[in-house]
Order: C-alpha cells, then structure tokens, then sequence
C-alpha cells in the first residue's frame, strides 16, 4: 500500500490515524443511533469499503458518496442470501446525512 499510494513513514501514520478518527467517529453514530450488533458491524463493515476504495481509486467525494449509497441499498431490503435488511429507510436516510 505505501508503494501504491507513495506514503512516506509520517504519511502512512498519518493515513493510520485518519482511519482511526474515522472509524471511532462511525462507531459513535452507531451507538448514539442505538443500532444492534449486527447493524454496527455492517456500517462498518461498508465505511472501511468505502474508506479503502476512495483511496486506491482516488475517488471524487461525489463517488464515494454514491458507492456509499449503493452499498447501504444492498442492505435496506430483504434477498437472501445475498441481500439482508440491516437498515430501514430513516435509518439510511440518517445514515447518508451522517456522511454528507
């Protein structure tokens, strides 16, 4: 990864904490929401996508929020097993909110 994105050693401590503050700032929403285990570790689960993605494909804001979007969908209906309902529609509207 460093080789990928040039990172000097301060850039990839940097990069570390960023994700860091990142991911506690998320795990906060999730807990203030009061959303089950199973919904925290999906949101997770799609903010370190969304994260690692952004950054190996250099992505535009406006990308990533969209990326964001179509994986929050995957969530807000029920297909097994490959589509499983985590968030309801205020709830991914919140959701959306939060990462604007």
């Amino acid at each position: 990864i460093k080789r990928i994105l040039n990172l000097t050693e301060e850039d990839d401590a940097l990069r570390n904490d960023i994700y860091f503050e990142y991911l506690s700032i998320n795990y906060k929403f999730c807990l203030k929401k009061n959303f089950s285990a199973e919904q925290i570790s999906t949101l997770l689960s799609i903010s370190i996508y969304v994260f690692n993605e952004s950054l190996q494909k250099k992505l535009p804001t406006l990308e990533s929020y969209q990326l964001l979007q179509h994986l929050l969908g995957l969530h807000d209906i029920q297909r097994k097993p490959f589509n499983i309902f985590m968030f309801d529609s205020q709830i991914k509207q919140d959701i959306l909110k939060f990462f604007r």
